[in-house]
């Protein structure tokens, strides 16, 4: 028999308790019960049987009382007669009835035997009392499961055993404090004065535990406080009023004894004695505190057991994924929520049906199948493997499948996990369609892209210019190496700001640098994204700044220079100050952008003064120039589109250059605005000429068709009234012979056709005749 805590507590009951099979074979015999006896381990598993030790005259006897208690009947105490090893026979009350039959497979019962001695002198029936009362009470807090049953029972039980005393039981809340469960023995006229002596009722209070206590907890053995209770109280009542209650109560004597198991410590027992000659058994209050304590720990692990078991069953019911459980059959024993919906099976509809014949799977994908479920039989877990499953409406779904072996009930059965990953597939589909639309833009861009593996740097990809100007495809080699030239990472690398503390892809990485090995200045905007999806790389995007870094750096050299510049440019320039981001200047072609009246008109204005309320992106133009303004001044510069506005209300598309510079201690920002409605325009433009293009081609396919004369005619109509919104199209053709110019009216409205031949009262022909003059 595995040892849990009902034996523990069986096996410290202080009477002979025997677990007995359906014939009577001794399965399990507490340490009382062997020292009775005169046997060992070693004889009860090889299968020892009570009858060995009955009489010839019992043995039918207790043989219909086995029957009567393995069939669950209540029976009176039986006396027999045993016949122990070395002595005579020994009159004993045998008691039995079943062992907790749900907890165990096979029926089992418990007997509990009271020998019964000859009166003795006065101690040895003292000794017999108390043997029987132990054992009786042993057998009651068996039965109970309840943790405040036990503790009502037990304390109740104590005082009435011990007689004139109070007892207090409380109860671990954790380390350092104790809960006042109950107060056992005081009248309540008594208990009613009490409370109000010292001031309320204490019963559901936690109490520190006092240091100068703390061991005696520890220990399964009485202890005697010393100095009774004023002493005693000091650290929970005043001094007076200790001694009032000490007058009052009568108390004498103040025990502590712990509520402790071969685990842990539980509680306590306080014992305040109210008669000065009552003498404590101090081995019997041992003995069945101990019984009382294990008897609270069996209870505990039953709650924690039940507690796990129902966490168990809602985290099974309520799993993202579908579970399923399976014999070595492949029959499907039970099922989950989730798995109902994969498969579109209710539970009650699957389980029993064996899974390999449940046509949930194609024949071509049932080989697959056994072998994991086979692999789960072998205790080994299978990796996650993928299937399509037929469900109940005919439709299918792609899952993936991994397996478990466990034990549940002590039969091994095979836990299978199914996870719907149609989503995932179709997601990765739609992510391979937009990584070759991004490839073909990033291949268009004239700067410098490159994206590499997070991790190991990798290069991943290189577009078209990046690979003509370092002079190849170095996909699969080190970043550092390729770019840089160098055998180690990069000190600058800027890896550490592109994720957040989840390791997750962060906000766009704006900074500038200098390559080594092309010498060259570059901005470069870095990210990190998933590459095919699973895979974390950094793309990176370098925009080469090596005229623009020359040209910021000669006019920080020379302020006279910078300031012939920044009035003659062409461009709109203008610089702001922190810590409000005034503008405190601004150049010719600033004010003339705006319509201002002059440069002090301006200062008196702050960026997104000249900008309409919202951007195009819909988000407020103040907030995101003060974000704009703040990657600036974090980055060293900013390059972005914007919306700005005219003081005549007119808005117009723009881009901005915000460059931080350094100005001895301090620092501003340069803002360079460019006016890109003309390219606005001209990117219109281009756009309807290739439209236009696109006729003239589908002009040109439809003439190498084959098509008749007439046919072609008749798409050349259709394009023409496409590109100039007419009504109608009318073609010029000239004659074979060249005397006549033949007129072709094409898709002319019907309704209009009728309503021009009623105005000229003449029928419109398809094609007109007109003769040319032979001069």
């Amino acid at each position: 028999m595995k040892t849990d805590y009902r034996w523990e507590l069986i096996d410290h009951i202080a009477v002979p308790v025997l677990i007995l099979d359906q014939e009577g074979q001794i399965r399990a015999i507490n340490a009382d019960g062997r020292r009775f006896f005169g046997i060992g381990d070693s004889e009860i598993s090889a299968g020892c049987s009570l009858s060995e030790f009955l009489s010839e005259n019992d043995q039918d006897q207790f043989d219909s009382h086995l029957q009567q208690v393995n069939a669950g009947l209540e029976v009176s105490d039986l006396e027999i007669n045993l016949q122990i090893l070395g002595r005579s026979l020994v009159p004993v009350l045998i008691t039995g009835q079943l062992f907790d039959p749900e907890a165990d497979q096979e029926i089992s019962t418990i007997w509990t035997l009271k020998p019964q001695l000859d009166p003795g002198p006065a101690d040895q029936l003292d000794k017999l009392a108390d043997f029987q009362w132990l054992a009786e009470q042993g057998r009651k807090l068996l039965s109970m499961n309840d943790w405040q049953e036990i503790l009502y029972f037990s304390s109740t039980m104590l005082q009435e055993r011990i007689g004139d005393c109070i007892i207090l039981t409380l109860t671990n809340v954790d380390e350092d404090n104790l809960l006042l469960e109950g107060v056992f023995g005081i009248e309540d006229n008594l208990l009613f004065k009490t409370m109000k002596l010292v001031g309320g009722d204490f019963q559901g209070r936690i109490f520190p535990i006092n240091d100068r206590f703390r061991e005696t907890y520890l220990k399964r053995s009485l202890y005697l406080h010393p100095g009774g209770l004023e002493e005693f109280a000091i650290s929970q009542v005043p001094e007076n009023i200790s001694r009032r209650l000490s007058k009052l109560v009568g108390l004498d004597k103040i025990y502590t004894i712990g509520l402790e198991t071969n685990h842990k410590v539980l509680g306590c027992y306080y014992i305040f004695t109210l008669d000065r000659d009552l003498k404590i058994n101090q081995e019997l209050v041992e003995s069945f505190t101990f019984q009382v304590a294990l008897a609270l720990e069996k209870s505990l692990f039953s709650r924690e057991l039940e507690l796990s078991q129902q966490q168990f069953q809602t985290i099974f019911e309520y799993a993202p994924d579908g579970y399923f459980v399976s014999d070595s059959q492949g029959n499907f024993l039970n099922g989950n929520r989730e798995a109902e919906r994969i498969t579109g099976y209710a539970r009650e509809e699957f389980i029993g049906k064996n899974f390999l014949k449940s046509k949930l799977l194609t024949a071509d994908q049932l080989p697959r199948a056994a072998k994991l479920l086979a692999k789960g039989f072998s205790r080994k877990a299978t990796e996650p493997s993928e299937f399509l499953l037929n469900r109940k409406d005919g439709s299918k779904i792609a899952i993936e499948v991994s397996t478990h072996p466990v034990k549940l009930g002590g039969q091994s059965v095979v836990l299978g996990i199914a996870r719907d990953i149609s989503h995932r597939r179709t997601a990765e589909d739609n992510l391979n369609l937009a990584n070759q639309t991004i490839t073909r833009v990033l291949e268009g861009i004239d700067a410098h892209v490159y994206a590499a593996d997070f991790n190991s740097y990798e290069i991943l990809y290189m577009n078209k210019r990046m690979i003509e100007d370092y002079g190849g495809d170095f996909t699969g080699k080190l970043c550092f190496e390729v770019f840089r030239g160098v055998k180690e990472i990069c000190q600058d690398c800027s890896n550490k700001h592109l994720v957040n503390l989840q390791g997750e892809p962060g906000e766009v990485y704006v900074w500038e640098g200098q390559n080594i090995r092309t010498k060259k200045w570059y901005r470069n905007y870095d990210r990190v994204i998933y590459w095919t999806g699973k895979q974390l790389a950094k793309l990176q995007i370098s925009v080469d700044i090596s005229d623009s870094k020359m040209a910021t750096t000669a006019l920080i050299q020379s302020e006279e220079r910078y300031r012939i510049l920044f009035d003659k440019s062409h461009n709109a320039i203008m610089t702001l100050a922190p810590p409000d981001w005034n503008f405190t200047s601004g150049n010719s072609a600033m004010v003339k952008m705006f319509r201002l009246q002059d440069e002090k008109h301006f200062l008196e204005m702050k960026p997104w003064m000249l900008s309409p309320e919202f951007q195009p992106d819909g988000r407020s133009s103040l907030e995101k120039a003060q974000e704009m303004i703040e990657r600036a001044v974090k980055s060293g510069s900013n390059f972005f589109n914007w919306t700005h506005r005219r003081l005549n209300g007119e808005d117009f598309p723009a881009t901005v250059q915000l460059t931080r510079v350094e100005h001895g201690a301090d620092y501003f920002l340069q803002a360079t605005v460019r006016d890109i409605t003309e390219r606005v325009l001209a990117e219109k433009l281009v756009q309807e000429q290739m439209d236009d293009l696109a006729v003239i081609n589908a002009l040109n396919v439809t003439a190498n068709q084959g098509l008749s004369v007439q046919e072609i005619q008749d798409k050349l109509a259709e394009k023409t009234r496409h590109v100039f919104g007419s009504k109608n199209t009318t073609v010029y053709l000239l004659s074979k012979d060249k005397r006549y110019l033949q007129v072709h009216i094409h898709s002319l409205e019907s309704t209009f056709r009728e309503q021009l031949e009623k105005l000229i009262k003449v029928e419109i022909p398809t094609v007109l005749q007109i003769e040319l003059n032979k001069d």
